[in-house]
């Protein structure tokens, strides 16, 4: 079998910026000539319609300056006359027919003329028919004319045709001098990208050739004989990565013991995460069961005392909340497996948190009064870039949780403001406080201050670390400063005018 034939980089790389180039000047040429055609040919469509309403006007002038009331008579009568007016008033040759096509211009149209006249007249008799149908029709001559024809009307009507012959042999000088540029300049285009393109080509091929020959260095071993090209461009980053994959050959063995380190602290931290799914798992069965427990001591109760209305609605109420805990917690853990393990959608806007928090302070305003807590709000004008309904969702839960852990008669208080490119939520309570060694783990899932009171406000320990993975994930933080008067949770998010500057 016979070689294929090679063809190089160099002449691949010429060739295709020169088809390139063709097939842009092509359409830019294309384009503008079509352009050009179709002006053209609007502005004599518009100069004909013009010079027609133009005949039709200077026929009636002159009908009213007759003695003789009919339009149609006058009109025949005068063909020659109007005829004669109109090529001088309109700069065209023009033709007046009757309502049956008969050229009313008679002998007035002298020696070759008129012949010319009558054989054009056999040939456009398809024309002439559809103008005499109230028509303005027109088509292109042999000769770089327009026949344009269009209706002459008296006051009821269509009365004859007049036929007007444009003469286009400007445009298509213009039009042809333009083609001719298009392709002068396209050839000359062509002849300097040419050069050009082969300088630079060439230039290109040089530095090719100095990577292959790296490659062969590297093949070889040779690590400190290989050089860098200084280019900045691709090539240079090609023989910069080059430079740096002979040095990471070299050191090789040094890159296999951090690589076996780091597996070590990889396995370490596995059987950390192992250890706290276990634990994970635990509490959540340790939680299930609690609820499930009492679901069934209620039940227990309602088939030993089903005679007794008041015991079997109260077991059945009690039922009823424990399996909302339960609904509660399994939506929970459902929502902080999904935002911390999987891609979840945060659909963030500019969000105004004024307007929001005093919002959520009224909802929540009838719970914290059940138990004398009042809520005061102290706040100024600040907007973030964040998922609004998390951030409802966040407010919700670090007020709700300042309800439960708070003390009868209390307070809680919520200000908002700004520091250097941070909005900072400050919901502070007059609860229990927290101690210091737990501090860290009320964000952990499932864990509560106080499990009596967090049973008896049906609290299920997820909120807060659902509060703490939201901000997580969209930039914000969450910490608490606690003593025995209470505790103040601190929310801290960028504004939006810095979240625009990431963006």
């Amino acid at each position: 079998m016979g070689k294929t034939m090679r063809i190089s980089i160099k002449r691949k790389l010429t060739i295709f910026i020169i088809l390139i180039l063709i097939l842009n000047i092509a359409i830019v040429s294309f384009a503008s000539l079509r352009g050009i055609s179709a002006y053209q040919k609007k502005q004599y469509e518009s100069d004909l319609k013009e010079d027609s309403k133009i005949a039709n006007i200077y026929i009636r002038e002159q009908f009213l300056k007759e003695t003789n009331s009919n339009y149609k008579s006058f009109y025949e009568k005068n063909a020659k006359y109007l005829c004669k007016n109109l090529r001088n008033l309109i700069n065209n040759d023009v033709a007046l027919y009757d309502i049956k096509g008969n050229n009313l211009m008679g002998r007035y149209i002298a020696g070759n003329e008129q012949k010319k006249d009558r054989v054009q007249e056999k040939k456009m008799d398809k024309l002439m028919l559809l103008a005499l149908e109230n028509n303005i029709v027109y088509r292109d001559l042999d000769n770089n004319k327009i026949e344009y024809l269009a209706p002459i009307y008296d006051y009821d009507g269509q009365i004859g045709v007049i036929r007007l012959i444009y003469n286009i042999k400007s445009q298509k000088i213009f039009y042809s001098d333009i083609k001719n540029m298009y392709l002068e300049f396209g050839l000359l285009s062509i002849i300097i990208v040419f050069i050009i393109a082969k300088v630079v080509v060439i230039n290109i091929m040089k530095k090719m050739k100095h990577l292959t020959k790296s490659l062969e260095l590297v093949e070889e071993g040779k690590f400190e004989d290989i050089t860098l090209i200084e280019s900045n461009d691709e090539i240079g980053d090609l023989s910069l990565g080059i430079q740096s994959m002979a040095l990471t050959i070299r050191n090789d063995i040094d890159g296999m013991q951090n690589e076996k380190k780091k597996l070590q602290k990889l396995i370490i931290k596995l059987r950390e995460l192992e250890k706290k799914q276990k634990h994970f798992i635990g509490n959540i069965t340790h939680e299930f069961k609690t609820p499930i427990t009492v679901i069934k001591a209620q039940q227990d109760l309602i088939a030993l005392y089903s005679d007794d209305t008041t015991m079997v609605k109260n077991a059945k109420k009690v039922i009823d909340s424990e399996l909302q805990r339960l609904d509660d917690m399994v939506e929970n853990i459902l929502y902080l497996s999904s935002i911390e393990k999987y891609d979840y959608e945060f659909k963030q806007e500019r969000v105004e948190i004024n307007a929001i928090i005093k919002e959520i302070a009224n909802r929540m305003q009838a719970k914290a009064q059940k138990f004398g807590i009042t809520i005061k709000l102290k706040l100024e004008h600040a907007e973030i870039y964040f998922d609004k309904d998390s951030f409802t969702q966040i407010i919700i839960n670090v007020i709700d949780n300042a309800i439960k852990y708070n003390k009868a008669d209390g307070n809680i208080d919520i200000r908002s403001y700004k520091i250097a490119d941070n909005v900072v939520i400050e919901i502070e309570d007059t609860g229990i406080g927290i101690p210091d060694e737990i501090k860290d783990k009320i964000f952990d899932p499932f864990y509560t201050v106080d499990k009596n009171r967090s049973k008896n406000h049906s609290g299920t320990g997820l909120g807060l670390p659902i509060v703490k993975t939201m901000l997580k994930k969209q930039g914000g933080s969450i910490t608490v400063h606690s003593n025995k008067k209470g505790s103040i949770f601190i929310i801290t998010i960028p504004v939006f005018e810095s979240m625009q500057v990431k963006i």
